[in-house]
């Protein structure tokens, strides 16, 4: 009898020490700590798609599905999706957006440039004449696409390298550009990435000698399309406040042919050139025994 009870009094004493025990191991653990939420990850990969690249969101948990987009027509996805690494190709040429929804929430983009530089032009702060002697800095702008070398040239209304103008030593996305010889010029510039050269833009001088004409008329666009607008300042001297004069206009082209003549009662007007064949033509102004003479080019 004495026996059964010890017995029953061992195997109570021996369960009792294997809960105290379970329970000690229980409140004792501690789960692996939880990232923060939302985790912190970033797009790896090049600025700059010149046909193929992979981008990679690194450290993500197991189990986490990525699903990724672009911002624009110039990227496609070609493989990747629900994975952490995607590979795009280029379908266009421009910005564009490579953006990463993972799973549980979190948004991640990085803005990259697909191919060679583009949507360039060349731009100053001064009107488009120089007079000979001056120097004049362009820039070109926008500059997007991360370009590493430039090229400034200067050409002729027949397209062939010209020295009426002198691009100075030192050019990047600015040049500086002296005028040398009176006459119709193209500054020409282009950019380059580690993709390729871009198109070239250019933009049309005219030079001519310091005479007094140049401050007093204004002429834009030029080259023109579909018009011309033409401005000749009468506010000093004894025109002041007087707009309402005749200004005598007459376009000659490369022959030497009068192919527009008309009379204008205002300072400010334009003049209809879509009619008129591309190319380089003669404009003179006539105005209170004066007469200006510029050069304009029509570019359809």
């Amino acid at each position: 009898m004495k026996k059964d009870i010890l017995r029953k009094l061992l195997v109570i004493s021996m369960l009792f020490n294997i809960y105290v025990v379970a329970v000690s191991q229980t409140a004792t653990y501690a789960p692996p700590p939880v990232p923060p939420y939302p985790p912190t990850y970033y797009i790896s990969g090049p600025a700059t798609i010149c046909s193929q690249a992979s981008y990679t969101i690194a450290n993500l948990p197991y189990g986490t599905t990525v699903t990724w987009s672009v911002g624009s027509n110039n990227l496609q996805l070609v493989s990747g999706q629900g994975t952490s690494t995607a590979t795009y190709a280029k379908t266009g040429n421009g910005a564009s957006k490579i953006r990463a929804y993972v799973n549980y929430g979190t948004v991640r983009d990085k803005g990259v440039w697909v191919g060679v530089p583009s949507g360039l032009s060349i731009v100053t702060n001064n009107p488009n004449h120089l007079q000979v002697g001056e120097i004049r800095t362009y820039f070109l702008s926008p500059n997007p696409g991360s370009p590493t070398s430039y090229q400034w040239w200067v050409t002729g209304v027949n397209g062939l390298p010209d020295n009426g103008l002198n691009i100075l030593p030192g050019s990047g996305s600015s040049s500086m550009v002296e005028a040398m010889e009176n006459g119709f010029y193209f500054i020409n510039a282009k950019s380059e990435n580690s993709c390729g050269w871009s198109n070239a833009t250019s933009k049309a001088v005219m030079v001519r000698d310091n005479d007094g004409d140049i401050p007093a008329l204004s002429i834009a666009p030029n080259p023109a399309n579909n018009y011309i607008g033409i401005e000749l300042d009468i506010t000093d001297g004894c025109d002041k406040g007087s707009n309402k004069k005749e200004f005598f206009v007459e376009i000659f082209n490369n022959d030497g042919l009068c192919v527009f003549s008309e009379s204008f009662i205002n300072n400010k007007f334009k003049i209809n050139t879509s009619n008129l064949p591309s190319g380089l033509y003669q404009m003179r102004l006539l105005y209170n025994k004066n007469v200006y003479k510029e050069q304009i080019m029509i570019k359809h």
